[in-house]
């Protein structure tokens, strides 16, 4: 028997109805406040507001809590389609912190399905799409290398804002080294890798 092919329109209804369904339920997401704005057929959005008790040690806000609202916007994409569905494996880079009082938006993608695989790419950023870079970062360090340095595998930044290069002595990652930035409290971690470039950026 053939399945029935939804148009556009019955699959968006369809995804529409499923989420809330699903939502109606989500204990975890009603607790963590998070906000369902939009779903569709393999996609969804979602936002969450940094509370006070989402903070760690850093007083930044805790990875648990980033990766929780990225999985919920995986949980409402890949199941948008009405069939029970749940996640295998999962991998996720911390790019940059997110701090109290920011609202973090969630974005879910479905970029291949086959039988009972699928695979979705999960962006989180601030509302103001100030900490995530949608492509490869190697793409914008050639593209803009006078501009940019890397310092990390997950990380550039702009070669005038550097003022310093500091070793560090951190209790549980050992020695290591950090960039200073003009304008910047925070420190951000240098790779053995990346260190050359990171001074010569600051000697040019």
């Amino acid at each position: 028997m053939t399945e029935h092919k939804l148009s556009a329109a019955e699959a968006q209804t369809l995804a529409e109805a499923t989420a809330e369904a699903m939502w109606s339920r989500d204990r975890t997401a009603q607790g963590l406040g998070l906000k369902l704005i939009r779903v569709q057929p393999g996609a969804s959005l979602l936002s969450m507001v940094v509370r006070g008790d989402m903070v760690n040690g850093h007083h930044i806000c805790h990875g648990g809590m980033i990766f929780s609202l990225a999985d919920t916007a995986f949980a409402y994409a890949c199941n948008s389609y009405n069939k029970n569905t749940v996640a295998s494996a999962c991998h996720i880079d911390f790019l940059a912190p997110a701090k109290e009082g920011e609202t973090l938006e969630a974005a879910a993608v479905e970029q291949s399905a086959a039988g009972r695989t699928g695979v979705y790419d999960i962006t989180v950023r601030t509302a103001e799409k100030e900490h995530i870079y949608d492509g490869a970062l190697s793409d914008l360090e050639q593209k803009y290398a006078h501009l940019f340095v890397r310092v990390h595998r997950n990380a550039l930044v702009a070669r005038r804002c550097v003022r310093a290069v500091e070793k560090h002595n951190d209790p549980i990652e050992g020695e290591g080294w950090t960039v200073r930035l003009d304008g910047v409290d925070e420190r951000l971690s240098v790779s053995r890798r990346q260190l050359a470039a990171v001074r010569e950026a600051l000697v040019g």
